[in-house]
């Protein structure tokens, strides 16, 4: 008889150190979405501005998206996915924001 699954040796104390340093750290895993959402910038006016995102994935603990203007890290607004009763609204603190090579910024918030 024989073995279909061959053994694999051992790794190595470089080969573990090197997958633990880029482990992914999140608490949930994530979803990926695809669905456009809504960010409420200044939520304390009477009329809040509001800008149009595409959600990228979100998870247990936070979301992420796609826009077209800076976010500064640390800052908190309001993000709904999704229209109609099912959709998802909650506080979220900027995490990061990073400008893309397209002039878009990738933002990672996690929810408060």
């Amino acid at each position: 008889m024989t073995d279909r699954h061959p053994t694999s040796a051992p790794k190595s104390a470089a080969t573990t150190t090197t997958a633990a340093a880029t482990a992914d750290r999140r608490r949930s895993l994530r979803h990926p979405l695809g669905a456009t959402g809504t960010v409420t910038l200044d939520s304390n006016s009477a009329d809040p501005r509001q800008l149009q995102v595409m959600v990228l994935n979100v998870s247990l603990h936070g979301v992420g998206f796609l826009s077209p203007v800076e976010f500064q890290a640390g800052a908190t607004h309001e993000v709904r996915i999704g229209t109609g009763p099912l959709h998802l609204a909650s506080k979220f603190q900027v995490v990061c924001s990073r400008k893309r090579d397209d002039g878009m910024w990738d933002v990672g918030g996690k929810f408060v």
